[in-house]
């Protein structure tokens, strides 16, 4: 089940499944791919810190403690698990909604739990620099231990009274953009909105309702065009001056 690809420094293409061992594909074809064992619960991110190691972002174990861990990628060696959940939310709740939302900077990495409005700055190593609000207002998040959900729509009308980070782009030293989501209560299209704040987590601007945004390169911001069926197609805009 893979869940996401990575460039790493070498040239090598690290592949992460959500469950069982990582693969790196190397760039001559003639050399075997490598397959590093993991024990992790989940992987849904790689962030690459250096040519000697990447930090796997998921989730160790039922109920979850640690969401990042670093990978030596000469040994193979996962190392200990980094950034628990944060204290407001139920074991249960936080490990059934374990993603958290990764972006970095030069030496700096932000990092989210989906169901937090807290920014956490970190450094390569993982210690903590400070936190930082971000401005969606209102940020729901459950409260209370996790209800006994037995239905689809039982689960979506619970996740639907919820706010949830889905993704981070850190786009200048001083520019973060968040997109977030607030699901359907009958699992219909769930309503989207990004923002732009800056380090401090002081807001620039925001758009909701708003497509899914993929990328953003320079001035240009690439979102999945809502009238497609499949996510192949793109919109691409630019950001003027003034909004």
């Amino acid at each position: 089940m893979p869940e996401r690809a990575v460039r790493l420094v070498d040239g090598s293409i690290l592949a992460a499944n959500i469950r069982g061992p990582i693969t790196i594909i190397p760039p001559d074809p003639d050399r075997p791919s490598r397959f590093v064992p993991s024990a992790l619960r989940t992987i849904r991110n790689v962030v690459v810190l250096s040519d000697r190691e990447v930090l796997l972002v998921g989730s160790d174990a039922r109920p979850v403690s640690a969401t990042l861990f670093p990978l030596d990628l000469a040994t193979g060696r996962i190392g200990n698990g980094l950034f628990p959940p944060p204290p407001h939310l139920d074991r249960g709740v936080a490990t059934t909604f374990s993603s958290v939302i990764t972006a970095r900077w030069g030496s700096r990495i932000g990092a989210v739990h989906m169901l937090s409005d807290t920014l956490v700055m970190l450094d390569l190593s993982g210690r903590e620099e400070g936190r930082v609000p971000i401005p969606i207002d209102p940020f729901n998040v459950p409260r209370g231990s996790l209800p006994a959900l037995k239905t689809d729509r039982d689960q979506q009308a619970w996740a639907a009274q919820f706010t949830m980070i889905t993704d981070l782009f850190w786009i200048d030293r001083n520019r973060i953009v968040v997109q977030w989501v607030k699901p359907a209560p009958d699992g219909s299209e769930a309503e989207r909105g990004i923002l732009e704040m800056d380090s401090t987590g002081l807001r620039s601007w925001g758009i909701a309702p708003s497509p899914v945004l993929v990328a953003v390169r320079d001035s240009e911001w690439f979102f999945r065009d809502p009238r497609s069926s499949a996510p192949n197609r793109w919109l691409v805009a630019r950001l003027r001056s003034r909004l």
